[in-house]
């Protein structure tokens, strides 16, 4: 995905939907894991660190380009939800993820849940959409990027690109809303909402 977005191709509004819900299904598989043995038990992992160069799109060998095959790569720095509270830095220098992308409590080192990596996905999205980020900040540094995603309001799809379908635009910018409560409340929801909002 990231080689496409550096050419400067963005995704048509029903290429995107097939490419997010694949994401969607993927992230709600992790979000809703769960394992018990050998004295360890995992419930529900975050990816945080959803971006372009994570997701790998394949074309489907039956069906063709337009049917494309998704893989969410790179759960390297991946939390189980629980230890995420404890576990996330404060500093740039204790911070794991791609600034960018990130979302605002997970750069401020605030407990995460699914909702962080749904911000994540509305970056991408966002980008596969209009060829840019969502955010534009002074420089390429942590804290600039880390003020941006608080506090710094996107450009609405709509302004950027006028032909794409309202009901998504819409979607997206949700996904990319500061506090989390505004954002839809799991992967399998805004799956569902990706599913009826070209209808």
């Amino acid at each position: 995905m990231a080689q496409a977005l550096q050419t400067g191709n963005c995704l048509e509004p029903r290429q995107l939907v097939r490419v997010a819900r694949q994401i969607c299904a993927a992230l709600h598989y992790a979000h809703q894991f769960e394992r018990q043995g050998d004295g360890l038990s995992v419930k529900g992992v975050i990816h945080r660190d959803i971006k372009p160069s994570n997701i790998f799109v394949l074309e489907d060998q039956v069906l063709g380009a337009t049917h494309p095959f998704v893989k969410v790569l790179d759960f390297g720095i991946a939390r189980v939800a629980s230890e995420i509270a404890v576990a996330m830095g404060k500093t740039a220098l204790e911070f794991l993820g791609t600034p960018q992308y990130a979302s605002p409590e997970q750069l401020m080192g605030e407990s995460l849940d699914s909702r962080s990596d749904i911000y994540s996905l509305g970056v991408v999205m966002y980008q596969m959409l209009s060829g840019q980020l969502p955010l534009q900040p002074l420089s390429n540094d942590f804290w600039p990027w880390a003020e941006a995603h608080a506090y710094q309001a996107p450009l609405t799809l709509q302004e950027l690109c006028p032909t794409i379908p309202l009901a998504l635009a819409d979607i997206v910018m949700q996904c990319l809303a500061k506090d989390p409560r505004d954002r839809p409340a799991s992967m399998a929801q805004l799956c569902d909402r990706l599913t009826i909002c070209l209808a």
